[in-house]
């Protein structure tokens, strides 16, 4: 037993040499006096030193393999299996014990050895029990603490994929943004310059609640950080609400199929809308999708003359300009403008 003990110890010792001589070294200088490192001329006297009896080695070697302070647990589960397998041992041999007494007759000294042994079977069926336990508490601990890490790294790889797409996917709307924009851009302004020369010749404050003295869609409540979200701006000239234009975006969602649910916008339109009491003036204009090379230009006024066309993207500033004509004169013929006379 002896020998399997202090083999057990040099292989604790080649696991962690840190964790049993110089960890525990330096414990127990803090509470007593400075021992002299074991060597290869005094290896015996530092086995001695440990317990002068197979009793004392064997519980100061359980007392280091369940020390989690200083001893790291691959080295404990050696320590506690070496030492369960030593109980397996004396159990077999305690029975051999019980085997050998004989009952054939009534003796005080027979009954009190029976005790005896069926004690130290049950101690040591109580110590087999306890290292089980404490050798499982550890393969369960590194168990938890390696899901634990492998949950930490997938969490960490997730959230930096899924950063990865939400920027992937910021950039793509900065570019259809880019592609767009212009579309959107030239209709308000060129409502603008329209409701301008009104204005002039009606003698009628224009109004606007863009950023900026000239109105444009790249400062406006419809373009955040370069890309185009759903928002409303206000175009008008005079008191009359007929004469307010409504500006707004309409985006069309549809989510991508993938883990991360990224929602791309299927469809931008800019819409341009102004009411009266017979009604609703409503123009959408839409670059279509792919490269935007086709625009569709849609308008619907009270007085039927609508507009549903689809155009190259070469000719959108006719189609826009015509498209702009029609629902202000759809506005004049409701609500017709005063022109001041000189």
């Amino acid at each position: 037993m002896i020998i399997r003990l202090l083999g057990s110890l040099i292989l604790v010792t080649a696991l962690g040499t840190l964790a049993i001589f110089a960890t525990h070294r330096q414990y127990r200088r803090q509470h007593s006096p400075p021992q002299p490192a074991p060597t290869d001329t005094n290896l015996l006297a530092a086995v001695k030193g440990v317990g002068n009896t197979v009793n004392g080695l064997k519980s100061e070697w359980h007392g280091l393999a369940t020390n989690q302070a200083i001893v790291l647990p691959d080295a404990r589960l050696v320590m506690l299996s070496n030492e369960q397998q030593d109980a397996v041992q004396e159990e077999d041999a305690i029975k051999t014990q019980h085997e050998l007494l004989s009952f054939d007759t009534v003796d005080i000294n027979v009954l009190r050895k029976e005790r005896e042994n069926e004690l130290e079977q049950q101690s040591n069926h109580v110590k087999q029990e306890e290292l089980q336990k404490q050798i499982d508490d550890i393969k369960n601990k590194k168990t938890a603490e390696e899901n634990a890490k492998k949950e930490e790294d997938a969490a960490k790889l997730e959230k930096e994929n899924q950063q990865k797409s939400e920027q992937q996917l910021l950039q793509s709307k900065k570019r259809r943004a880019i592609e767009i924009l212009p579309f959107f851009d030239y209709a308000v302004g060129r409502l603008y310059k329209m409701l301008d020369g009104f204005a002039t010749g009606a003698a009628e404050n224009r109004h606007s609640d863009f950023l900026g003295a000239t109105p444009t869609m790249y400062a406006s409540d419809m373009v955040k950080g370069g890309i185009i979200v759903s928002g409303t701006n206000l175009l008008g000239i005079g008191t009359n609400s007929a004469w307010n234009f409504e500006i707004s975006t309409l985006l069309i969602h549809q989510e991508e199929e993938n883990k991360y649910h990224r929602v791309m916008d299927a469809s931008i339109s800019l819409k341009i809308v102004s009411r009266t009491t017979n009604g609703e003036s409503l123009l959408t204009i839409t670059p279509r999708a792919g490269k935007f090379e086709q625009i569709s230009v849609k308008l619907t006024v009270p007085n039927g003359l609508n507009i549903n066309e689809n155009k190259a993207k070469r000719f959108f500033t006719n189609s826009i300009d015509n498209a702009l004509r029609h629902l202000i004169e759809a506005q004049d013929q409701q609500c017709p403008l005063i022109l001041r006379t000189n």
